[in-house]
């Protein structure tokens, strides 16, 4: 239970630093964001707002993004998603499926942890790119899965020898 509590705590730590950055720092370059607003002439924000959903929707949205608030925040997100599902993975692994004395497994926790953020980064980056389509996000989660049973056979190969 201690990992599991340790890591929820590093969850809570990278959840509040993600809202920090989210509510403190634009993603969007002020060059970019200008160059923008000149090139359309926008002046009012609903007409911002509408082009900055239609160059999401053209994949072009990379023009007037800020790349190290961009990396800053992905880079969070993970340690974020990975803390809390390990975190819940390990209660839930001790509840079910393990005994008292038995402590909860870790590495099958952050791994499944790691995959579920590569789901979350593959349909946010797919979505930027204007490219998630529904045979996309069948392909990512059919790679996941694949990736995960090799991982589960392969353990259990060594674990016969």
């Amino acid at each position: 239970m201690r990992r599991g509590l340790l890591s929820l705590l590093i969850a809570i730590f990278f959840g509040a630093l993600l809202l920090f950055i989210s509510a403190n720092y634009s993603p969007f370059e002020n060059d970019g964001l200008n160059n923008i607003i000149q090139r359309y002439g926008i002046t009012e924000e609903e007409e911002l707002l509408e082009v900055i959903k239609r160059s999401i929707e053209l994949g072009i949205v990379w023009e007037f993004l800020d790349a190290e608030i961009l990396t800053a925040w992905i880079l969070i997100m993970a340690g974020f998603v990975i803390s809390l599902f390990t975190s819940i993975h390990l209660f839930i692994d001790k509840l079910f499926f393990r005994s008292i004395l038995e402590s909860p497994r870790l590495r099958p926790a952050i791994r499944r942890g790691i995959m579920l953020y590569f789901l979350i980064f593959a349909f946010a980056g797919l979505r930027l790119m204007g490219a998630l389509e529904w045979y996309t996000i069948m392909i990512t989660g059919v790679l996941l899965a694949t990736v995960e049973v090799v991982f589960n056979t392969n353990i259990k190969k060594k674990a016969k020898e």
